[in-house]
């Protein structure tokens, strides 16, 4: 198994800085659009869970002009890739650490009210990758070679997935007694 682990890590770690910060950009655009739209509908249309809403989009947003910058000049200055992908793999992990304790919450609480959607497997994804980005390009060299950094993303997946599944069923669960499946 460890050597599986390995080999998948470092297929992982041959990934060009380039490629990465495409990611990051392609991320970035995709929680702008989905929080930016949120927070449009909610002009239009205030809901009950708005201020819930308004909160999150007030610290994600800016976020997302971080790393769209930041990637973009990363993309046009090669110099840059490097200290870039550092400071995306501190924005990410942080936003990770939100992610899981959120996705926890919905757990023990339940579904919150209001338009929810969950789409299983991108919360999984985006933990484990801001813990790759965040151990490959934050942590300094000499403990990146460390069997608790370099293992990091898969520990990530291992405490994201069942979380994920969890509240994929809870959510369907929901939808079924909601609607009288």
């Amino acid at each position: 198994m460890n050597r599986w682990l390995r080999a998948v890590l470092s297929r992982a770690d041959a990934w060009p800085a380039r490629k990465l910060l495409w990611v990051s950009l392609g991320l970035a655009a995709f929680v702008g659009f989905a929080h930016g739209g949120a927070l449009l509908a909610l002009r239009a249309h205030p809901t009950p869970d708005a201020p819930d809403i308004e909160s999150l989009t007030m610290v994600s947003l800016p976020l997302v002009a971080i790393v769209l910058v930041s990637a973009l000049a990363g993309l046009v200055l090669s110099k840059l890739q490097r200290p870039v992908l550092a400071l995306h793999g501190v924005l990410f992990l942080a936003a990770a650490s939100y992610e899981v304790v959120w996705g926890t919450g919905i757990l023990v609480r339940g579904i919150p009210a209001g338009n929810f959607s969950w789409s299983a497997g991108l919360f999984s994804l985006s933990v484990a990758y801001a813990a790759f980005v965040f151990s490959r390009f934050s942590v300094p060299f000499n403990l990146r070679a460390s069997p608790s950094v370099y293992f990091l993303p898969v520990v990530a997946l291992a405490i994201a997935v069942p979380i994920d599944l969890g509240v994929m069923a809870r959510f369907a669960y929901e939808i079924n007694s909601r609607f009288g499946g």
